[in-house]
């Protein structure tokens, strides 16, 4: 269908294309052969162009042949292998890309046999091809450039190249500019469709390849949704005369779009072959950009209005460019250096442009990103590399939400173009800010999550279930306040979940892969933590984002213990990420500890007994219990220092110390096994120079408090540690630390040689220096009802102290 459109009114007017054919036959060794017609023009020559998913690689003219039987103004045409052996389908040769074919009026040629892979029909080297040469007369006929052949219709305003040059080899030397402008002489030894030439664009070619269009995407709405955002308008003093499309005839439009104005039919014969996706057409254009020239004269093309990049994602454009192009081609953008990008637009028209020149909306695959606190970007693109857009003082630099709301905004405000909807699948897959994919609700997309556990400098785990009746619905990226997420490679994993079989409509087979658990990668600050949503895209790029309910978050270390992890990922300490999220937890595990609260206030205290008291409550209470009689038989004791874990009971400790009469200070802090990391702020809060410690669950006898207090009162270097119960005094104890006394400094010291130990105390790791003050007879500590450390704490302390991950 051609459409014409009169953007002065709301009149659309659609006509049929005359112009159709037929492929009969397809080979590798055969080429292609079948007919075409025009019954608007019997008996005139059809162009056809080879196109490799939808970049033409050559072209072809079907001539009228002396005596030809059958239908009048039916030509048949038989396109030979040699055809194809043009440097633009060498250079893609490696895409693997489906041919087609169209017809010069822009229709594509339905088949009655599937069709074969470009690298199927292009040898390595350029005109190597099994074929003989072209017969005479079998191309196109030689003319002048642009002189129209006698009898034929006055063309209108030249159409883009058909064919350019895609890229070149490193070190391949001249580049091969291939055209398919009729009559364009050619060199003696190559095909009338290909000119040869220096580096350096030859007059002519003055445009990069046409759009690479995902045939596989259905076609835009044929109205917009209701505008929410006004466009934006030209930067002050950019805009020349008011223009806008004419209401004519589409061969009026701007060459470069006039294809964007065309409904081309979808192509699938045989078994499916569909097109690039946009991200593997931008690809090849950021590919082909290498042999841009970098530096050439500039000529003005436009203006960036505003731009942003996305984690993860493209760089997105907006502004207003004269399409010299086309819809998606190879560029260079940068400020200083400019790197290689592709790029593909969506455009609009607009009163206020200059002649020729539309809005767009554009994505760009490449290594540039913005940088400092005022980036000003420069785009090159064309055959040559002249064509430029620049940034104005007036440039927005966006973040990612506001390219999602744009592009949006844009879309609703009639942006159009084949690329349009591969656009907005492209940011729905890409921006967790994003709006849903057009056809989301459609299809019946639906997502959700169970679980998510953030854990700090790490990232999260997430436990959920998704649904997609046509493909695959997979979690990309995770979004925790301003902070994106992606996905850990290899970390996804897939899970029956019958309970969905309603939701599912009774698919059995939907559900049995419906649920996931998935693990994504980035800083996950507590203190950012906002919104948090999950963006999901399928195979082919539909995007669909689920707001996560606070219910269902959690934070490790805050509200959630670590090992709670292993209720997603129950082998976790075999999964390829634990080694970093093993560093993180125990990192944050330390963070939390050296965050101790005070609770009590205490005046200095150079000596101190410190008591880190468990969750369990009797045990809190026997142990102030029986620190109250040993203040009755020893007076003098120093001051105590009562550190309250996670549930032990404030009232508890407050009326033990009211019992036993002494001064002491009262902390909180997550863990009481931690105190270990929590004694480095402690102890310089209270100006203490000497300590003895007795960790969570110990009981020390009467031998081993008078072995506490004895090197309390006579400090040492070496330390003086409790084993507990029953257990030899060795270099390290078996079973984790139960008590020490030391010095400040020497602490401290060996402290931050340690590795962060979830388990802490309780861990099986932790050991002193082998070098200690020796114990009196029978000194030990006797166990009460403490808590073992964790599996994953034990694992997390293994990978920690070299003991492996397992």
């Amino acid at each position: 269908m051609d459409t014409v459109q009169f953007l002065d009114g709301p009149i659309k007017i659609e006509v049929v294309s005359p112009q159709r054919g037929m492929i009969e036959r397809a080979g590798k060794f055969l080429g292609f052969s079948g007919w075409v017609e025009d019954p608007a023009q019997p008996g005139m020559p059809i162009g056809i162009e080879v196109l490799a998913g939808d970049i033409p690689v050559a072209a072809w003219r079907a001539e009228p042949e002396p005596g030809e039987e059958g239908r009048p103004g039916r030509l048949r045409f038989r396109i030979p292998r040699a055809a194809l052996q043009t440097p633009a389908a060498t250079a893609l040769r490696g895409l693997k890309l489906p041919l087609q074919l169209r017809l010069a009026g822009g229709g594509l040629l339905e088949s009655q046999v599937p069709l074969p892979l470009l690298g199927d029909m292009v040898d390595a080297v350029a005109g190597a091809g099994p074929d003989a040469p072209l017969p005479a007369g079998a191309g196109p006929a030689e003319r002048a450039p642009g002189t129209p052949e006698a009898g034929s219709p006055s063309p209108g305003p030249e159409p883009p190249a058909a064919i350019a040059a895609f890229a070149a080899p490193a070190g391949a030397g001249p580049v091969t500019w291939a055209r398919a402008e009729a009559g364009a002489p050619a060199p003696a030894g190559l095909p009338p469709s290909t000119v040869t030439a220096p580096a350096a664009p030859p007059a002519g070619a003055t445009r990069a390849p046409t759009a690479l269009l995902p045939t596989d995407l259905p076609d835009p709405p044929a109205a917009p949704p209701p505008a929410t955002v006004a466009p934006a308008m030209p930067p002050a003093g950019a805009a020349g005369a008011p223009t806008a499309l004419p209401a004519a005839d589409p061969p009026d439009l701007p060459a470069a779009l006039a294809p964007a104005v065309i409904s081309l039919p979808v192509l699938r014969v045989g078994p499916a072959q569909p097109l690039p996706a946009l991200p593997a057409s931008l690809a090849a254009a950021r590919a082909a950009a290498a042999a841009l020239p970098e530096t050439a004269p500039a000529k003005e093309a436009g203006f960036i209005e505003a731009f942003g990049a996305v984690p993860g994602g493209p760089l997105w454009l907006f502004g207003w460019m004269r399409p010299e192009a086309g819809l998606l081609f190879p560029c260079r953008i940068g400020e200083t250096a400019l790197a290689p990008a592709g790029m593909a637009i969506a455009w609009q028209s607009r009163a206020d442009l200059p002649e020729g020149a539309v809005a767009f909306a554009a994505a760009l695959d490449t290594a540039w990103r913005p940088s400092g606190d005022r980036p000003r970007p420069r785009l090159r693109f064309g055959a040559a590399g002249q064509a430029e857009l620049r940034t104005l003082g007036t440039s927005q630099f966006l973040e990612p939400a506001a390219c999602a709301q744009r592009l949006a905004a844009g879309a609703a405000a009639g942006l159009q173009g084949h690329y349009l909807r591969p656009l907005l699948r492209l940011s729905a897959a890409t921006n967790p800010w994003a709006p849903d994919a057009p056809e989301a609700a459609a299809l019946g997309l639906k997502a959700h999550v169970d679980r998510l556990l953030v854990v700090p400098g790490f990232g999260a785990l997430v436990q959920g279930w998704s649904l997609s009746p046509a493909e695959t619905l997979q979690p990309r990226l995770l979004r925790l306040g301003e902070e994106v997420l992606p996905l850990v490679p290899h970390s996804l994993t897939r899970l029956p979940r019958p309970d969905l079989l309603e939701p599912a409509g009774g698919a059995t087979a939907l559900v049995e892969g419906a649920g996931f658990l998935a693990a994504f990668r980035g800083q996950a600050t507590p203190e950012a933590l906002q919104e948090a949503s999950l963006r999901f895209a399928t195979p082919g790029g539909l995007g669909l984002g689920h707001r996560i309910a606070a219910p269902q978050l959690r934070v490790i270390g805050h509200s959630a213990a670590p090992e709670e992890l292993l209720q997603i990922y129950p082998g976790l300490e075999h999964e390829p990420f634990f080694p970093d999220l093993a560093r993180a937890v125990a990192q944050a595990a330390l963070a939390g500890a050296a965050r101790a609260e005070p609770l009590l206030p205490l005046a200095a205290a150079p000596a101190a007994l410190i008591l880190a008291l468990g969750p369990d409550r009797a045990d809190a209470a026997l142990l102030l219990a029986e620190l109250g009689l040993l203040a009755a038989r020893r007076p003098g004791l120093p001051p105590l220092v009562l550190l309250l874990g996670s549930g032990a009971a404030r009232a508890t400790a407050l009326a033990g110390l009211a019992e036993i009469g002494l001064p002491a200070a009262v902390f909180a802090l997550p863990d009481a096994a931690q105190a270990p990391h929590a004694l480095p702020g402690i102890l310089a809060s209270l100006g203490t120079e000497r300590f003895a410690l007795v960790g969570p669950g110990a009981f020390p006898n009467a031998a081993g408090w008078e072995a506490l207090l004895g090197a309390l009162a006579a400090p040492s270097p070496l330390p003086l540690a409790l084993p507990w119960r029953g257990e030899a005094a060795a270099p390290y104890g078996a079973a984790g630390l139960a008590a020490f006394a030391w010095r400040r400094a020497e602490f401290l010291a060996w402290l931050a040689g340690q590795p962060p130990l979830l388990g802490g105390m309780a861990s099986l790791a932790p050991c002193l220096p082998a070098a200690r003050q020796a114990l009196p007879a029978g000194a030990a500590a006797l166990p009460g009802r403490r808590r073992p450390a964790g599996r994953l704490a034990r694992a997390v302390d293994r990978l920690l102290t070299g003991g492996g991950g397992g």
